[in-house]
């Protein structure tokens, strides 16, 4: 009788312990990918050739994808970017300015003697010179991230549908007093490999570098964010400045 005891309180036991495995091995295979931005500050690094900011968040090759899902862009800002290009022997460098407001990007760059103004209005490109605003160019635009192209700057928003496999290297570092998220991946393109730092407050890239076989070939590097709203000016196109002159003017006594 005692050993009947014993056999069922053993078998009780078992079935216990099957079922406890069975609800833990269920609830961790269920858990999803979860990246939480820490609240410390980041050491100070040097662009690129800085290493990982050990200690700081878990920012991996596997979770960075899972951490730049969490950013988003600003409603309304402006910045100067400094975009270079390198070459054997030689390197050119142009300052963009840039005002943002909704699905409103206004550039402007300049020139010799002159200016180049672009503006993705929603579905509208407008593109015009300083020196002849009457002779301006419209169509239709592309996607929300083609001011990015126009900026000549990376929309790090691509590398989210690489496979990890691509992404060389990541981690939380800070970059000009700014926490950023760092990125090292393969870009797909020919080969190049891109080097980022994203903003892990505004979400806004703040540098860039890319590499092909022979070196560096391209370089962004962001000034200041001004998150205030730009003048609602700026985001006029001159087309229709012309119109609300002409039509102040059949109005006027």
């Amino acid at each position: 009788m005692k050993k009947k005891s014993a056999i069922a309180i053993a078998l009780v036991a078992l079935v216990a312990l099957v079922v406890l495995y069975a609800l833990f091995w269920r609830e961790t295979s269920e858990q999803t990918t979860v990246v939480a931005l820490p609240s410390s500050e980041p050491a100070e690094t040097e662009p690129v050739e800085s290493g990982a900011a050990e200690g700081f968040a878990d920012i991996s090759a596997d979770t960075v994808q899972a951490a730049l899902r969490s950013l988003s862009r600003p409603a309304s800002y402006s910045r100067t970017v400094t975009v270079s290009y390198f070459w054997d022997g030689g390197q050119s460098s142009t300052e963009l300015y840039s005002w943002v407001d909704g699905d409103r990007t206004k550039i402007r760059i300049p020139l010799d003697t002159d200016y180049e103004n672009i503006l993705v209005d929603g579905s509208t490109l407008y593109i015009w010179y300083d020196s002849v605003p009457a002779a301006s160019y419209s169509g239709p635009a592309g996607s929300s991230l083609e001011a990015d192209g126009w900026l000549r700057c990376l929309s790090y928003e691509d590398l989210l549908e690489l496979p990890p496999t691509d992404i060389f290297a990541a981690s939380y570092e800070q970059y000009n007093s700014e926490s950023c998220i760092y990125v090292e991946y393969n870009s797909g393109e020919l080969g190049y490999t891109n080097c980022i730092y994203v903003s892990s407050s505004t979400g806004l890239l703040m540098y860039a570098e890319t590499y092909d076989s022979t070196g560096l070939i391209y370089r962004m590097d962001s000034g200041p964010v001004d998150l205030s709203t730009p003048q609602e000016g700026v985001f006029i196109p001159p087309s229709l400045e012309m119109e609300t002159a002409e039509a102040g003017e059949q109005s006027a006594p």
